[in-house]
């Protein structure tokens, strides 16, 4: 399944993505966020932190994240800079199971991506939030 976000310019050092992320799936799972671009033939993994409302962050510098995450919403950041200035970034998260379990799922939110003091990208905005493409994905209502 991927959530993917259009392409977008990078242009600063301080391009970032952040969104809310929660999963519970088996260590053989996977979500991964992952870069393309051009167009979407190719893609790269985008390391990232996730950070609970109360405790450390955690690097994931595979850009992957997997297993029981105790259930609770992580916050979500990543560094985009490695992407300024060349062709536009298409952002995708891609989650991965095997045919046995999946535990409870992955839900992703709050998608958002800054660069330096321009937001490019805000889920909470319709014309944004109808530009993500979900495949394999359910939108909820909350």
């Amino acid at each position: 399944a991927t959530l993917a976000l259009p392409e977008l310019p990078v242009a600063s050092r301080r391009a970032r993505l952040s969104c809310d992320l929660w999963w519970d799936i088996e260590p053989s799972d996977a979500m991964r966020l992952e870069a393309s671009t051009d167009s979407g033939a190719t893609w790269q993994p985008v390391p990232f932190t996730t950070r609970p409302a109360h405790g450390r962050p955690t690097d994931h510098p595979d850009a992957v994240a997997t297993g029981y995450n105790g259930r609770v919403w992580q916050r979500v950041d990543a560094d985009l800079s490695a992407w300024r200035g060349g062709r536009a970034v298409r952002l995708r998260w891609r989650y991965t199971t095997d045919a046995r379990y999946v535990g409870r799922g992955v839900y992703v939110g709050g998608l958002r991506v800054t660069d330096g003091a321009d937001t490019s990208f805000d889920e909470r905005r319709p014309r944004d939030a109808a530009r993500v493409e979900a495949k394999g994905w359910t939108r909820s209502p909350d």
